[in-house]
């Protein structure tokens, strides 16, 4: 279902089905966050997916160190952004 409303309605229409749990929200529990966008699904998905690769790949680095992330309100995060 694709959104005719404007865009600002689009989302006030998306928010009140999450705080109701009802119409595009019934029988979901509401995420932290929910990116809102027809380009929203593959940015997210494509992610998402480089995110789950990281853990595996870099195992040994992360753990390299005895810090325990949930101490810290942050989490540090190193990028190398070669553009896109």
């Amino acid at each position: 279902m694709l959104c005719s409303l404007t865009t600002d309605n689009c989302i006030l229409f998306v928010a009140k089905d999450m705080v109701r749990g009802e119409g595009l929200a019934e029988g979901r529990e509401s995420p932290p966050f929910l990116p809102i966008g027809s380009d929203a699904f593959g940015k997210v998905k494509d992610h998402s997916e480089i995110t789950l690769d990281i853990p595996n790949e870099w195992e040994d680095a992360i753990n390299f160190s005895s810090i325990q992330a949930s101490q810290y309100t942050r989490c540090v995060v190193v990028t190398a952004d070669i553009g896109s």
